[in-house]
């Protein structure tokens, strides 16, 4: 690699993103450093992990990090609408906040407000606490999930907020889980197929919207964020089940059909 006098900027997902693995961000940081390129973290759920809180502490101190990036609604239990914009040099933040015109509304920063004056460090830390405890359930009961449906667990153990299991589905058939799960009131769960792809600038990304270029199957993302009770996430674990249940009853009656409309034709 090699810098140039183009304007660059190396956005990174940070260790919240389900499949991916946190490690990056020092490794990229290293690197932005001896370029000098500006380099921007998707921190989103980041705040309420100790681990990610660490990795970019040290991103920031083996090489470069301008600025991460949090949303408000993922880590502090607001609307969503806000998000936090923060960085190692507060002349840079600064700089990223004498740049926004000023014309939203200042709901998002009371919401906040509001929410940690009547947490309090005590709140704020039981909920940290909890949250941990949800994701180790969390995590148990997507294996049992996986394994009765003949699927795999995308697992990473630096990633303590989000796991991914593989669907068996791909294309439209995949989307249509999420479909499903949603019209059954599962809303921050996502599907991502691995097989789209989109052109930015000119740079065309395979595999847009997953963790790698080539992923091997649609995937079903689900995270423990802070807030998330145990029976949240026996809902959740309960409501997939039976769409993937429904859906692969689908499949079944679909070649049933298949193989008899064949013999119809013979």
């Amino acid at each position: 690699m090699q810098s140039s006098d183009k304007n660059l900027l190396v956005p990174v997902g940070g260790a919240i993103i389900a499949g991916s693995d946190s490690r990056v961000i020092q490794a990229v940081a290293a690197i932005c450093k001896e370029l000098n390129v500006p380099h921007l973290v998707n921190n989103a759920y980041g705040l309420q992990s100790s681990k990610c809180c660490h990795l970019l502490n040290e991103a920031a101190r083996v090489g470069r990090l301008d600025a991460f990036v949090q949303s408000s609604d993922k880590n502090l239990l607001v609307p969503v609408g806000g998000a936090i914009i923060a960085g190692p040099d507060s002349r840079v933040i600064q700089a990223i906040a004498a740049s926004y015109p000023g014309r939203a509304s200042a709901s998002p920063a009371i919401d906040v407000f509001i929410t940690l004056l009547s947490l309090g460090l005590s709140g704020w830390k039981r909920l940290l606490a909890e949250r941990k405890e949800v994701f180790g359930i969390l995590r148990e009961e997507a294996v049992a999930l996986a394994a009765r449906h003949d699927l795999a667990l995308l697992d990473s153990r630096t990633n303590t907020i989000s796991l991914a299991i593989t669907l068996q589905q791909r294309g439209a058939e995949a989307t249509a889980v999420g479909s499903k799960l949603f019209t059954r009131g599962v809303s921050g769960t996502r599907v991502v197929t691995g097989k789209e792809e989109k052109i930015i600038g000119g740079v065309h990304f395979h595999g847009w919207g997953a963790h790698t270029a080539s992923s091997p199957s649609a995937y079903l993302t689900a995270a423990a964020a802070i807030g998330s009770t145990l029976q949240d996430v026996r809902l959740f674990v309960k409501r997939v089940d039976k769409v993937l249940g429904k859906m692969s009853e689908d499949d079944e009656d679909r070649e049933v059909l298949s193989r008899k409309t064949k013999e119809l034709m013979l």
